[in-house]
């Protein structure tokens, strides 16, 4: 994950979206990406969507071929503007040659700008 952040839909409308960049590592084209969200508010409290799920699935198309990067939007992922803050549970990685990978701990998925400059110019440069 190179970053991920919550947004305000709206002024007009109770909504909050949430933003993601995920950058590919690996040797392999991604093919489909799902990860687990969970939204809180100001107490912590874990936000329920429109279903009243508390972990929410997102998913997004690829190809995301190695060494590049691809951003996803979610528009209204939670309708309500009470969503102050979120973490991400798990992401599971489908690849184009039917592989699978589940990651669950995000920390260690997780690139600090300079890591991830350092990563990128490394895979370039052994390409």
């Amino acid at each position: 994950i190179e970053k991920s952040n919550i947004y305000d839909q709206s002024e007009y409308t109770d909504g909050t979206g949430f933003n993601i960049t995920y950058y590919n590592p690996t040797k392999k084209t991604i093919k489909y990406i799902t990860t687990n969200v969970i939204g809180y508010n100001a107490v912590e409290d874990p936000i329920k969507d429109v279903s009243g799920k508390i972990k929410i699935k997102i998913k997004g198309v690829g190809p995301i071929k190695p060494n590049e990067s691809a951003k996803y939007s979610y528009d209204y992922l939670w309708l309500t503007d009470l969503v102050e803050d979120s973490d991400i549970i798990s992401i599971h990685i489908q690849y184009m040659d039917g592989s699978s990978k589940t990651v669950k701990s995000i920390k260690q998925a997780t690139f600090d700008r300079h890591a991830l400059d350092i990563l990128k110019k490394f895979n370039e440069d052994t390409e």
